[in-house]
This record gives structure tokens, sequence and C-alpha cells, in this order.
């Protein structure tokens, strides 16, 4: 639990730093497009990250607030309570509950409120996390619940997404290069940038089918494919982020 506290920390202060940019909708959104390519390059599943993050007032609010909040997208999701931290300080509260919903998705729900008396700057975000473990066929529903948290708060919410299976086995460069070449025919992906060798795999890809996108450099990039060898479980592991991937690998 104090990894994920951790990580949930990590991951925020990733996403504060990016800056999006949405393109016109598709035939179907980025989520669905990964689970597509998941499923053609023929890996096992692990898991599904989701992350969301948006800033819902340009104001602090007080504890009593952050606390509403929490407990209100708490009973939205279904979740069973595990623990709850908050952190006070005359500049910033924060509350952040973990628990998990009834489909056993693990769920970290933050919101975290500052004001900076020299500055005159105030802020409240909400951070929303989702990692499941069992399957990715629930995914939409999932994805339409947290749409409609942020829009309740009139909120453009900046969202990650990573689905990560595995292969047996070490695979080889070429092997490596085959899964991503396929990924990236699916995609009608273009490659941005790329690094492969015998111990890992990153890839940045532009594809015209998922609606948001970031950039690195002056290139628009909104999907990020990794591979790592685990010699512990002889697997390899495949994520593949949208716009990038969130979590360590």
């Amino acid at each position: 639990m104090k990894a994920r506290r951790i990580f949930g920390i990590i991951t925020i202060m990733l996403l504060s730093l990016i800056n999006y940019s949405f393109a016109g909708e598709f035939d179907y959104k980025n989520e669905d497009v990964m689970i597509k390519a998941f499923e053609e390059v023929e890996a096992d599943f692990d898991s599904i990250n989701l992350n969301y993050n948006g800033t819902i007032s340009k104001k602090s609010m007080n504890i009593n607030g952050i606390n509403s909040i929490i407990n209100n997208i708490g009973n939205k999701l279904n979740i069973n309570e595990m623990h709850r931290e908050r952190l006070l300080s005359p500049q910033e509260k924060k509350i952040a509950l973990y628990g998990k919903d009834e489909k056993e998705r693990l769920i970290t729900i933050m919101v975290h409120s500052f004001k900076d008396e020299q500055s005159n700057q105030e802020e409240t975000t909400l951070f929303i996390e989702v990692e499941d473990t069992k399957s990715y066929e629930n995914l939409k529903e999932i994805t339409s619940k947290l749409d409609s948290i942020f829009s309740e708060y009139n909120t453009n919410a900046k969202i990650t997404s990573c689905i990560i299976g595995t292969f047996k086995g070490k695979l080889d460069s070429s092997e490596k290069v085959k899964k991503i070449s396929k990924i990236l025919s699916i995609v009608d992906g273009k490659k941005v940038e790329s690094v492969i060798d015998s111990s890992i795999a990153s890839v940045s890809i532009y594809s015209p089918h998922i609606y948001r996108y970031i950039y690195t450099g002056n290139e628009k990039m909104n999907l990020n494919i990794g591979m790592r060898y685990d010699e512990h479980q002889d697997k390899t592991y495949i994520l593949m982020g949208s716009p990038i991937i969130a979590i360590g690998y």
C-alpha cells in the first residue's frame, strides 16, 4: 500500500507536466485502439491502469469540502474503503482514499487543494487512478463513470491509460520488432522515436485513430510501447500507454 501511495503522488506530478491536445473524434477511442492492438499481438493480459487528473476549482477548499468530494466520488464508484490519508498544512490540504470496487479494481481518489498567500495562487485538483488485474472487458464502463465524474466538475481531465501484458520467455530484438511493427500497422501509426535492444524496447508513436496527443519536441505522439524482460518470472512484459506510459517499467 505504501508503494501505491508513493506512486500516486509521483503520477500526479507527472501528469501535471503534460500538455494535452485533443483532435477530432474518430470512430473509436484510444483505449479501443490499444485493446485491438493488444489482442492482435497475442500477449497474456496482466493489468490495465487508468489515470484521470484535472483542476476542479481555481479556489482552495477547506477540509470539509475536500472530504465531501471524496465521499461523493467514492459512492459513485461503489468503493469499499481500505485506507484514507490526510495532509493538513497552512498552505495545502489533501485527502487520499484507497479502496476496491465491486469488480475488485484497485481505486485511488485524491483531492489536493492549496493556497499560496504570497503569490495569491490557489486551486483544487482531483486525481483518480484505477487498476484492474482481472480483465479489460469492463473498460468502457469504468471510463464512462470517470468521464461523468469529471464532467460533473466541468473539468476536461488529463488522461493516461496503460494496458500491460506478457509473453512467455525472453523475446529477442527481432521478435520485439515484429510485435511493435504489427502494432504500428494496426493503429496506422507513425514511429516518432524508438530504442530497441536486447534488454528493453521503447517506441513513441502517433496514430490518427487516437483522439488525444502530446508533443515530443515538434512531433505529435499518442501511443507509447515499452517492452522488458523479467528474468525472475521468465516473461517479457509489454506496456501500451496513451499518450505515454505513466507507470514505471
